[in-house]
């Protein structure tokens, strides 16, 4: 285990930097360039969880316990973005930090007494890392290879299982490519992994091309499919759902996206994780092992249900095992 690096000049004279730029977060998602712009950087702690928890972990070093040997506690700095996607993360009017990725990370170090940690929100979160400010990041990231060579991470926490928003009267509750939407209008942003999908069809099925509109406002994707300006929006059906109950959206419906030839490996392997500097084995390992405890006494299924809706986003330790093994995590 690392000691800790931080000193109080250095992590203070960091927060001073991003306060004075412009927060700014991007790449959460399958794929996210880990392009992000310097941001700022405060101390935001989770609902029902102060920025700095070691006043309840503080209880393993108490002068009543003196039949055992005080548990000595290592203080973490964990980053995120602060936004999105929600349901996964966001932050509230006051600003709390929620969702379902902050609600598991909380889980999971209740379970880890030889720990506390504060939030640290911040813009340029793999800069933050590859300048050692940070210990680990909580921000729906996925695993690819690129990432790989950088940084380790824990095992997959959520699955990403696929959905569209369609309107009610599309005639399928199942798709498994984009053919039954040849011709139809979708939005996707230049950039962005699905833009690079619909191309990539195009491209090769020049008899049942998409009508692709670039439009970089995500929000208004799901108000378009609603009021007809298009007619449908792929994205993780747990996202998806939360858009329509936020939004009150009428006359649309979800349906499932299945490729037909994806294996339950690939189910797993498209979860995302917490991502931690190269040489904090210890702490990933410890993190993997409450987690797993968490999944095995139903308390992950708990909070997927909570904030996603559904258990069925919450891996099983199967699939925990899966994921591990095709993404070569350890």
């Amino acid at each position: 285990m690392r000691t800790i690096r931080k000193t109080t000049k250095k992590l203070a004279a960091f927060l001073l930097t991003g306060l004075l730029a412009t927060t700014s977060l991007a790449g959460c998602g399958k794929d996210a360039d880990d392009k992000t712009e310097q941001g700022a950087t405060v101390n935001t702690p989770a609902a029902n969880s102060p920025a700095t928890v070691s006043t309840a972990n503080a209880e393993n070093t108490s002068e009543d316990n003196t039949s055992e040997e005080p548990v000595k506690v290592r203080h973490l700095v964990i980053g995120t973005g602060g936004t999105g996607p929600a349901p996964f993360i966001w932050t509230d009017e006051k600003g709390n930090l929620q969702g379902y990725d902050i609600a598991v990370w909380d889980e999971i170090m209740s379970r880890l007494p030889q720990y506390d940690y504060e939030w640290n929100v911040t813009g340029d979160l793999f800069a933050a890392v590859d300048a050692d400010y940070l210990d680990g990041v909580v921000q729906h990231l996925g695993i690819n290879e690129e990432r790989k060579q950088k940084y380790i991470f824990s095992d997959v926490y959520t699955l990403l299982t696929s959905g569209v928003i369609v309107r009610e009267d599309f005639p399928e509750d199942v798709v498994h490519d984009w053919s039954p939407f040849a011709g139809k209008k979708v939005e996707a942003n230049p950039s962005s992994y699905y833009a690079s999908v619909f191309e990539d069809w195009n491209e090769t099925h020049p008899d049942q091309k998409l009508d692709i509109i670039y439009n970089e406002n995500v929000d208004q994707w799901s108000d378009h499919v609603a009021d007809r300006t298009t007619d449908f929006y792929p994205f993780t059906k747990s996202n998806l759902q939360y858009l329509i109950e936020s939004k009150g959206l009428t006359g649309v419906k979800i349906i499932d996206f299945q490729p037909l030839d994806q294996t339950p490996e690939d189910i797993a392997k498209g979860g995302t994780a917490f991502l931690f500097p190269k040489d904090e084995v210890e702490l990933r390992d410890a993190v993997n092992e409450a987690f797993e405890a968490a999944i095995a006494d139903g308390t992950i299924a708990k909070l997927a249900e909570q904030y996603l809706g559904s258990a069925e986003y919450a891996p099983t330790l199967e699939q925990v095992l899966l994921a591990r093994k095709a993404h070569n995590l350890q």
